[in-house]
């Protein structure tokens, strides 16, 4: 897999990529889920202290990750999916060290990732990179883990 900044021309595709694999593997909680930043994702993910990464495969998308400034020096790390037959494979992994480094390079004090119960593969990644669970919220159908991994 090679990881690359999104370009114009991988733009649409990242998003039909992520939209495919929330619509079938996350339906319950895809009402829940803010999708603004997909209507351009190059546009949502510019500026010096956001980037989106894509993993490419045989000129295929198979990996994505996002890094968004937030407050108070924090990063949230968004839209960290890959390829359902190209999972446990180490690109997860690979697109994670990507944005992490991305994260120390830009002087952030800390990363915030959120996600559901049903993503048991991104918690467990999470956990092996240095994240903690922060706090689990209740939504009925679903659970949504707030993890954080502290870079100072």
């Amino acid at each position: 897999m090679q990881i690359t900044n999104l370009n114009q021309s991988y733009n649409q595709k990242a998003s039909v990529f992520i939209k495919d694999i929330m619509s079938k593997e996350f339906h319950i909680e895809e009402s829940e889920f803010c999708k603004e930043d997909l209507k351009d994702l190059l546009k949502n993910y510019s500026g010096k202290k956001n980037v989106f990464y894509i993993g490419i495969e045989d000129d295929n998308i198979i990996a994505t990750a996002g890094v968004k400034e937030d407050a108070g020096g924090s990063a949230l790390i968004r839209r960290l999916f890959v390829k359902e037959n190209k999972r446990q494979h180490g690109y997860g992994n690979e697109i994670l060290t990507k944005a992490i480094a991305f994260c120390k390079k830009r002087g952030y004090k800390k990363i915030i990732f959120r996600c559901t119960n049903n993503m048991a593969g991104a918690i467990n990644l999470m956990l092996k990179n240095g994240f903690v669970e922060k706090d689990i919220v209740n939504m009925g159908d679903y659970k949504i883990y707030l993890m954080e991994k502290n870079l100072q």
